[in-house]
């Protein structure tokens, strides 16, 4: 399991952004999603459209924003970690909360969102990171 904090405002602004690059019209779910990949000390989030030929990915730092960043790099003997939700769910799961900070817990297809403030506990499902289509 990996742990985190980001700034609420902070994700929902890069969300808002990466969501104008997905295709509406496209029947694929992979297309749907926003793939979140964790690295060291930062989470790069990034969408693909396949009718434009894009791959957009933006950064947000989150062990200088918060403090220690939780995560146990033995458990998935890799430095890097992702998964890929619906990024339309997600959008909508961190406009419902209202503290600054959301924390994450993710596992192999299961993203739970808490919000302490709101005591709003939330699970997503998604696909795990090596199936998103990164480039053509």
């Amino acid at each position: 399991m990996i742990k985190f904090k980001v700034d609420r405002k902070e994700l929902i602004k890069i969300l808002e952004k990466l969501k104008l690059n997905i295709d509406k019209k496209s029947t694929m779910p992979i297309l749907h999603t926003v793939c979140i990949d964790i690295f060291k000390d930062k989470l790069n989030l990034s969408t693909v459209n396949i009718e434009k030929g894009n791959c957009i990915s933006l950064t947000i730092p989150i062990k200088d924003q918060i403090g220690e960043l939780n995560i146990n790099y033995n458990q998935w003997n890799s430095e890097i970690y992702g998964i890929c939700p619906n990024i339309i769910m997600l959008l909508k799961i961190c406009k419902i909360c209202s503290e600054r900070y959301l924390q994450f817990e993710i596992t192999n297809f299961n993203i739970k969102i808490i919000s302490l403030g709101n005591w709003f506990d939330c699970n997503l499902g998604g696909i795990q990171a090596d199936d998103f289509p990164r480039s053509y």
